[in-house]
């Protein structure tokens, strides 16, 4: 049957975790991030992002990250920038490999559905493999 639902996380993480049909859990996860999600307020986005450039200029920082960051722990722009680098390059490998074993429980969740694999990993998809490997694997 139907029902209604609301976009407000105690309804889409339970969707998004264990609805076996993939155009419900994409339907769902575009209606909440998609790009019409938020048409709405995109001027309104837009006059903030303009007022923090702005407030940032005025202040004599070239952007409003490099402002924001001298206020906070890490000191800097470049300290943030070095640290998202570094942990990026630590994380690259084990990322593929957690990338192909979602991948690879949806490929055989689609073989035992009888439905065509399209051979992506989408947004709407990880959560649910996700919750599939904790259940399979590891028996959470």
């Amino acid at each position: 049957g139907k029902c209604t639902i609301t976009l407000k996380y105690p309804d889409i993480i339970p969707i998004g975790q264990t609805c076996e049909i993939a155009e419900t859990r994409r339907a769902v996860a575009e209606a909440r991030e998609g790009p019409n999600a938020y048409k709405n307020n995109l001027e309104l986005v837009v006059q903030g992002i303009t007022l923090r450039k702005k407030i940032a200029t005025l202040l004599g920082f070239q952007s409003w990250a490099e402002f924001i960051c001298t206020k906070r722990m890490s000191g800097s722009y470049q300290t943030v920038d070095k640290f998202l680098t570094n942990l990026q390059t630590k994380l690259e490998e084990s990322g593929k490999k957690d990338h192909e074993t979602l991948l690879k429980l949806k490929e055989d969740h689609c073989k035992n559905l009888g439905v065509d694999f399209d051979g992506i990993l989408n947004a709407w998809d990880t959560g649910f493999y996700g919750d599939r490997l904790l259940v399979t694997k590891y028996g959470v």
